[in-house]
């Protein structure tokens, strides 16, 4: 069993692990949905970082290195959205200098992406898609910024809400309309 190639891309949401990725990471990951009786659609690939997937993409690898190697990391994951063969950018993470469990941020990434409800505290986590324009308060520590309809609600810039190594878990909700 070996990684998907990128052409093999379907319709729907996959995940791009870079770099050091390697065959045993699909194999967790198979292992791991046939244990939870995951019914994920993601689709799991591995790519190059240094070989952007088109002209339109280089400026966001180059992006991603340059972040990497400013923490000396070299892996990291990119959502896309595919939709008629095309890849749209959704959202990227470089791999943090402690460890966690790629997989349950990949998977969490995909149920937070398809679900278009805030939760009952009217709050949206981290790969959600923004439903209403406007601004909102990262209700963790304060911080506002101003998203665009269809845009996916990233990791607080500020305190890292929605990122394993921030202060609340990656399906929590921390961005509250204003």
């Amino acid at each position: 069993m070996s990684l998907p190639e990128f052409t093999e891309l379907q319709n729907g949401l996959a995940v791009i692990f870079l770099n050091n990725f390697d065959e045993q990471l699909y194999k967790s990951q198979q292992n791991f949905q046939s244990k939870t009786n995951l019914s994920s659609t993601l689709q799991y690939f591995w790519h190059d970082l240094n070989n952007p997937i088109s002209d339109q993409w280089t400026n966001l690898f180059e992006e991603i290195k340059d972040l990497a190697g400013r923490k000396n990391l070299e892996e990291a994951i990119i959502w896309i959205n595919v939709e008629n063969g095309q890849p749209t950018y959704l959202a990227h993470k470089i791999k943090p200098e402690s460890k966690y469990n790629w997989l349950e941020v990949a998977n969490q990434f995909e149920i937070n992406y398809k679900n278009d409800k805030a939760d009952d505290e009217n709050v949206w986590a981290w790969g959600q898609i923004v439903a209403e324009s406007g601004e909102y308060l990262c209700r963790d520590c304060g911080y506002i910024e101003t998203f665009e309809v269809g845009t996916v609600f990233p990791v607080c810039e500020v305190c890292l809400a929605g990122d394993p190594e921030g202060p609340l878990e990656v399906s929590a909700g921390y961005w509250e309309k204003i």
